[in-house]
């Protein structure tokens, strides 16, 4: 079958239909397997969202001036509930009128006053300032989950400061599978 296979490549290289000879050759010999001739898309074409379940499904929570927690203390901005599949989430924020030296932002699944599950430079950032700050944004994009069951997502923020900030952003998810 191999032989035959390179033979078929071989002699049908040059016409640039090796591809639609090998699947026909397959679907001719039926070698315990089949090649499909088409492929099955999920999702929309159009200027609207993928329905629920979907492939382009998009899930979001924005959120405006979230005072923060107090200084050195973890807290949730938001969240959002996904279910099972593969999510690119996305964390965007904002953070202002604050006196801070320190700032963690990051993207989990345990809520409350955990760093459970925080890597920087994956789905976390942290800021130190040899200076206090008091307007500050950046983004965390396309951080992969795979869920296996409905989980909720939390946008996290840790800051240490000596004026309180307040925190404007969006946590985002984008069904990929």
């Amino acid at each position: 079958m191999l032989l035959a296979l390179k033979n078929l490549w071989k002699s049908e290289n040059e016409t640039g239909s090796e591809f639609l000879n090998i699947r026909q050759f397959f679907n001719d010999h039926d070698a315990g397997f089949r090649i499909w001739n088409h492929v099955v898309a999920y999702g929309t074409m159009d200027n609207d969202s993928a329905a629920q379940g979907v492939v382009g499904e998009y899930i979001e929570s924005v959120f405006s001036g979230t005072a923060a927690p107090a200084s050195g203390t973890i807290g949730d901005a938001t969240s959002i509930s996904l279910t099972s599949g593969d999510w690119d989430v996305t964390y965007v924020y904002n953070m202002n009128n604050g006196t801070v030296t320190e700032t963690s932002l990051w993207i989990s699944q345990t809520s409350g006053n955990s760093a459970t599950g925080q890597v920087i430079g994956s789905n976390g950032t942290t800021t130190k300032n040899a200076v206090s700050i008091n307007s500050f944004g950046e983004s965390i994009a396309n951080f992969r989950i795979s869920l296996s069951a409905t989980s909720t997502v939390y946008a996290k923020m840790l800051f240490t400061y000596s004026v309180a900030p307040t925190l404007s952003g969006r946590i985002s998810a984008r069904r990929v599978r």
